[in-house]
């Protein structure tokens, strides 16, 4: 899903704590980092080099520090080349991704290589942030060019406010975020403008970050690559912790194509579905509860009967008069296969990287889930599933990459809204008022619109 808009609404933004004399922050978080301060009431300091701003981040004082100027790093590290590989496309649009610790060998062994990638090494590991510190803009000159900001490892207590980080390796994934969050505690990121990002704009590790508020911040999408290859940056933010705790409140995010909150489809499709399901339940009660017989075939409650049968069966039978048929007796052994399936998958892979299997695909959960289902319906289940899989995922991601690369993610939310619209159209039109017969033609039959003769 894309997102656009305005400009303008970016500068209103920002606008919002601009300051002729800025000596400290604007405003009060709100959401789960409402206790955060900063460095408080220290006095301001305003650094004037590259090395200094370093330097006041990462001791161990607390400190407001303003950015007076745009800090330019491009280039103070170095530059660093390796080889790479183009998973997206090879046009002029698109990503590369550096093999960084063999990323390109392991996981993307089809994709075209690239023998020589030269970047700024400045740009892949951010700046490290110390706990107690408030880094304020002066107005729009608060700039961290070529490098971003990591607050990892305990570290709490900090505000961002006002600044903008840009130009990270932005045609080399691999290159750097902008925001790193890992294992933190009282995080405030608040007006910031995030843009021309190798990777993520902001990213949440795996180790939980504690009370986060991200507030009134842009997110410019917007640059000459991207993992699409259309202008439209997919890592936008990756919130990855089981346990962070994330107030996200009056952001912008313009131009991304992953990897965003998609807030419309849920806050419309909230309503919908409730009140779908209040009618359902209001007006096909007694078919569901198999009081009538549907004429049309339809209503069949076949997810939820199986749902209720199967925890009426767990609990007043029992697994162990459940499984005692003989042939029923190694299916108890299902919950140690599931436990153990990934963890063999990912040693098979670990020993065999670039066996032709492709192991590091088999996705067991995907796989046993999909096995367990069971599609009243075969026509409309898994044989429309198989064959789609099989054009979108196979045959075109192998022949047609460029394309894929394009259009699959885009395609994918184009069918599923127009999927999930028709259906809503169909609802409204044949299924609300009064009962429609289904037309006949030579893709359903008169005495069933989809088949299910077995459930006469």
């Amino acid at each position: 899903m894309k997102y656009t808009g305005f400009a303008a609404s970016a500068t209103a933004l920002m606008a919002g704590v601009a300051s002729a004399a800025v000596t400290g922050v604007t405003g009060k978080p709100e959401g789960f980092a409402s206790g955060t301060t900063g460095g408080g009431d220290t006095a301001a300091v305003y650094p004037s080099t590259t090395d200094e701003l370093v330097s006041y981040l990462g001791d161990s004082s607390p400190r407001v520090i303003v950015l007076t100027k745009t800090f330019d790093f491009t280039g103070t590290e170095g530059t660093t080349t390796s080889s790479g590989c183009s998973p997206w496309g090879t046009g002029a649009a698109c990503q590369q991704a550096i093999n960084k610790d063999d990323w390109c060998t392991n996981y993307q062994p089809d994709a075209p290589t690239v023998s020589s990638i030269t970047y700024d090494a400045a740009g892949t590991l951010g700046i490290t942030v110390a706990s107690d510190k408030s880094i304020v803009g002066d107005g729009s000159k608060g700039v961290i060019k070529g490098k971003g900001l990591r607050v990892v490892n305990g570290a709490s207590n900090i505000i961002l406010q006002n600044i903008q980080i840009s130009d990270i390796n932005p045609h080399y994934v691999w290159g750097g975020d902008a925001i790193t969050l890992d294992g933190t505690d009282n995080v405030w990121i608040d007006h910031v403008t995030t843009s021309n990002i190798a990777r993520q704009h902001i990213v949440l590790g795996t180790d939980a970050c504690g009370n986060v508020t991200i507030s009134n911040s842009y997110i410019d999408g917007s640059g000459d690559y991207s993992a699409t290859c259309d202008g439209h940056q997919y890592w936008a933010l990756y919130f990855d912790g089981a346990g962070d705790r994330i107030s996200f409140k009056n952001n912008y995010i313009y131009q991304t194509s992953g990897r965003a909150p998609k807030v419309f489809g849920c806050t419309i499709g909230v309503p919908i579905n409730y009140g779908v399901v209040k009618w359902v339940l209001s007006s096909k009660r007694d078919i569901l509860l198999g009081l009538e017989k549907d004429p049309t075939h339809q209503w069949t409650a076949q997810h939820l009967s199986s749902s209720l049968s199967t925890s009426v069966e767990y609990v007043l039978i029992g697994p162990t008069k459940m499984f005692q048929q003989s042939s029923f007796k190694p299916l108890p052994y299902g919950f140690i296969v599931g436990a153990f399936a990934p963890i063999l998958m990912f040693a098979l892979h670990k020993f065999f990287p670039k066996s032709p299997l492709k192991f590091r695909l088999w996705n067991t959960t995907i796989f046993f889930s999909c096995v367990a289902n069971f599609y009243g319906n075969v026509s409309t289940g898994y044989t429309s599933a198989f064959i789609g899989g099989f054009v979108v995922m196979f045959w075109a991601f192998r022949y047609r990459n460029d394309l894929w690369a394009r259009y699959n993610y885009l395609m994918g939310a184009a069918f599923d809204a127009g999927y999930n619209l028709n259906l809503l159209l169909v609802f409204l039109f044949f299924g609300s008022g009064k009962i429609i017969s289904m037309p006949y033609w030579w893709g359903n039959n008169e005495q069933s619109s989809e088949r299910c003769f077995a459930l006469d």
